[in-house]
């Protein structure tokens, strides 16, 4: 008769049979090494995958911030040059000289009689004045316009846009022909006739301090 010495253990003659629950003896515990690199290698993949996702999608952003700023300094010199190619060789009633002056232009200024849009589809005669003001701590572009009213003893109605508190520069250059027809570009314009061209440069700085720019060519000549 078979007899045990102790809880647990097998009898005498007998097969040990296996218990659920519990590894048998010649059963592996763990992982091998062969398991852990395919793990190691797949979680690369997935890690270089994320890493270029996440740079697409800042460049993506950058790029869309960078056509957005861009997109609203052309919008401005779009205003400027529309507003330059209305101008008329009418005197401006304060030039401050004695001689009839229509227009009056400086790197940085710029100031003429114009046919502009006040309007969807409404035009009216108006002296507008371009120009760079202080406006808290920065300086930018400012839109001065005035009625045209020949007789008025006091200057009234004025209305003064700022472009784009975020436009910090404009650079207009006049050209006139010289003697033999060539183009002469000047830096200052007051004279009775309107230059043959206007080029100008508007800076915009946006977040970030990033930089856009636009410039425009307006022919005077019509």
């Amino acid at each position: 008769m078979a007899t045990t010495d102790d809880l647990g253990s097998v009898p005498s003659g007998q097969t040990a049979l296996p218990v659920p629950g519990l590894p048998s003896s010649g059963s592996q515990c763990g992982y091998t090494l062969v398991e852990v690199l395919v793990v190691l290698a797949i979680a690369s993949i997935m890690a270089a995958m994320m890493v270029g996702g996440v740079r697409q999608f800042q460049s993506l952003s950058q790029l869309g911030e960078r056509l957005a700023w861009q997109s609203v300094v052309d919008a401005v010199a779009d205003r400027v040059a529309d507003d330059l190619a209305g101008s008329l060789e009418l005197p401006l009633l304060a030039s401050g000289s004695g001689e009839q002056v229509s227009f009056v232009g400086s790197p940085h200024e710029v100031r003429f009689n114009a046919v502009v849009r006040t309007g969807f589809l409404t035009q009216k005669l108006r002296e507008v004045a371009y120009s760079m003001e202080t406006l808290g701590e920065q300086q930018t572009l400012v839109r001065v316009s005035l009625p045209r009213r020949l007789g008025q003893a006091e200057r009234t109605g004025a209305e003064k846009l700022v472009m784009h508190p975020d436009v910090n520069a404009v650079a207009f250059r006049y050209m006139t022909r010289d003697a033999a027809g060539g183009a002469v570009w000047l830096d200052h314009w007051n004279q009775a006739r309107l230059p043959a061209a206007i080029r100008f440069q508007i800076d915009l700085v946006g977040a970030g301090r990033k930089q856009s720019r636009a410039s425009r060519t307006v022919n005077m000549l019509r």
